[in-house]
Order: structure tokens, then sequence, then C-alpha cells
């Protein structure tokens, strides 16, 4: 049976993959061995027209390697659909809102007000958490239909999942301080101190690191 996570329960499960990670590498030789859970914090279950892989082998896959945890995402947003639906046992599953229908919409959805009807059309399913993963780079964030998406999910009490340089992130924040971002990858290639400057910006934001490359400067 499919366990919605409760809102509340939002900031301990983005993190779930980074604390299983540094908690793994941590752990003594002897217990390497030993199998954990696992949170995917950053799943794409792409449907264009079909999934590469049907939803049945996904959750196959998923049970074989214990990941008991998902932030779903698709593109178009039927492949989290299928997730939901399939109500899999022992499988937990955040779904968040993609704003793209196809992969064209990556380079123009903050400028297309059709994917801020989608954004809200979707959000009537009732069971999303968040909107995202979606793409931002430098002003192309001071948008309009950016700025009415970052306060939508601040007034529906949503996760905002940006792959974005820090600019963007910093421009998402003042449209709303209220806003709760979920930083994917941390903009890649910044460096440790450029990332710590912007988590600790005089704004009500939560950022969150998902997936870091251990290639970037400074780490």
């Amino acid at each position: 049976m499919l366990r919605m996570i409760p809102r509340r329960a939002m900031r301990f499960a983005v993190g779930c993959a980074m604390l299983v990670a540094v908690v793994s590498t941590a752990a003594p030789t002897a217990r390497a061995a030993e199998p954990i859970e696992i949170f995917d914090a950053h799943l794409h279950y792409n449907w264009e027209p079909k999934p590469y892989y049907q939803l049945d082998e996904v959750l196959a896959l998923f049970k074989k390697h214990r990941v008991t945890g998902i932030l779903a995402t698709s593109r178009p947003n039927t492949g989290t659909h299928a997730l939901v639906d399939a109500r899999s046992e022992g499988l937990q599953v955040v779904p968040f809102i993609r704003p793209y229908r196809v992969r064209a919409d990556v380079q123009s959805w903050f400028g297309d007000p059709v994917i801020f009807d989608l954004v809200k059309d979707e959000f009537k399913r009732g069971y999303y958490r968040g909107i995202g993963e979606f793409h931002l780079s430098g002003k192309s964030a001071e948008n309009e239909w950016v700025r009415k998406t970052v306060d939508f999910a601040v007034t529906n009490d949503l996760y905002l999942h940006a792959h974005a340089d820090d600019e963007a992130v910093e421009i998402l924040m003042r449209h709303n301080p209220k806003a709760r971002i979920i930083w994917a990858h941390t903009g890649f290639g910044l460096s440790t101190d450029r990332v710590t400057a912007r988590n600790i910006l005089p704004c009500g934001a939560s950022c969150r690191i998902a997936a870091a490359s251990p290639t970037a400067p400074g780490n």
C-alpha cells in the first residue's frame, strides 16, 4: 500500500538520500555488506510518449534495491500519476508537479502561461507536495510566471525543486521569502563557499542540497 509522506516530514524525506550516503560511508567496514533502505530524492520517470521501463519493472527494481521512498517527478506528469496510482506496498511516494509536457518545455516553461495553468490543474489531484524539478538560469527567474509559480507554491504549502544557478536561486527567494527550495545539484560546480553563502541569505527560504558534484571546486 502506498504511503504518502506528511508535509511536516518532508524536511526529513528530501534529505534521506544524502543521509544514507553519509552514514554508509562512515560505517565500519564490517557493516558494509548490511542492506540499507534508500530514499531516492531525485527521481524522473518520464513518459515520452511511453516509458523506457514499464511500471512493473520499475517497482520490481525498487524492491530489489531496497528503495523504500521516492521524490517522484516525470515529463509529462503521467509517470508520476502511475507511480502514485500503483499504491505499491512498502513504497513512500512524494509526488512533485513537473512544469513540462515535452522536452522543449525545459527551455521555455518560465515564460509560458499555459504551463502555469498546467501546474494549477495538476495540483487539483490533491496529492502533490511540491513543484519541480524545473530548470532556471540567471535572470530568467525574474519572469512574471516564475513569480506566480513561487507564490502558488507558498500559498499551497508546496516545495520548489529548482535546478538553477545561484543567481536564479536568489531571485526565487526574493519573489517570496517564505518559499521552501530544494536546490538540485547545488547549481553544479559551485565552490562550497558560494553554496554556503546562498544558504545563509537573510530570508525565510529553506534550501536543501540534492546531489552535489564531488568534483565541484572547494569540495
